[in-house]
């Protein structure tokens, strides 16, 4: 009977040493690490390019999506934080990047030299109280372009659009002491989703415009992805700013 009940315990503790992948449906799974995509037959894609529902996906050497900026033999890619290859521009850090159909950047070493103006503490962040009252006024400006658009205002949108356009520029040209440096990332995570969301609005326009084919889909799933970034940021900030 002990030898019986020791073979049970054995195989119990081998179970739960097995990774859990190994009895996890097909499809997308998650860890701590990242995301990875798992076939019928339990195995996953390495080293290579995959399609799913029309994005495209990079998965490294241990099988994780990548995510970000990442290097492909010569050529740099982005994936956003779902891990879809980005062919559309992308705001960031203040700048705009360019790819081409492939996904492949076609102007990776272009440099933010911003002329920054240094802060001490309290400027700093009367800087950034005068700065989120207009980018506040900005997104109430934005707020209109649905309700533009239904008129066929297009020219008042990119007029709006294009007043924003300064408006999120503005952080990267700040500098504030490094106590306040997750501060200043924040402003400038919430402007560069916010330029995502204009460059968003501005297509729309143009496509509606013109009447050209154009991917709703796809634009409606960045600006949803951009919104909630914009949310989280603003919050965050708002916060810290109602307590300093």
């Amino acid at each position: 009977m002990k030898k019986k009940l020791a073979v049970l315990l054995c195989s119990a503790v081998m179970l739960t040493c097995m990774p859990m992948t190994s009895f996890a449906l097909a499809g997308w799974q998650d860890d701590s690490n990242g995301y990875w995509y798992q076939y019928d037959d339990g195995s996953y894609p390495v080293s290579r390019w995959e399609k799913f529902r029309d994005a495209w996906y990079y998965f490294d050497e241990t099988g994780y999506v990548k995510t970000g900026w990442f290097q492909y033999h010569d050529s740099w890619y982005y994936a956003d934080k779902y891990g879809h290859m980005r062919t559309e521009p992308l705001h960031y850090n203040g700048l705009i990047y360019y790819f081409d159909e492939n996904g492949a950047c076609t102007n990776p070493s272009q440099n933010p030299n911003w002329e920054q103006t240094v802060y001490s503490k309290d400027d700093y962040l009367k800087a950034v109280k005068q700065w989120y009252n207009e980018y506040d006024q900005t997104m109430s400006d934005l707020k209109q372009w649905r309700h533009l658009s239904d008129y066929h205002k297009y020219d008042e949108i990119r007029a709006i659009c294009d007043k924003a356009r300064p408006v999120l520029e503005k952080p990267f040209r700040m500098k504030g002491p490094d106590s306040l440096s997750d501060v200043q990332r924040t402003m400038e995570r919430l402007s560069d989703a916010t330029s995502e969301s204009v460059d968003v609005i501005s297509l729309v326009i143009d496509n509606w415009e013109n009447k050209t084919d154009f991917d709703t889909y796809r634009a409606s799933d960045r600006y949803e992805m951009t919104s909630k970034d914009i949310n989280d940021y603003s919050f965050s900030l708002y916060c810290y700013l109602a307590f300093h």
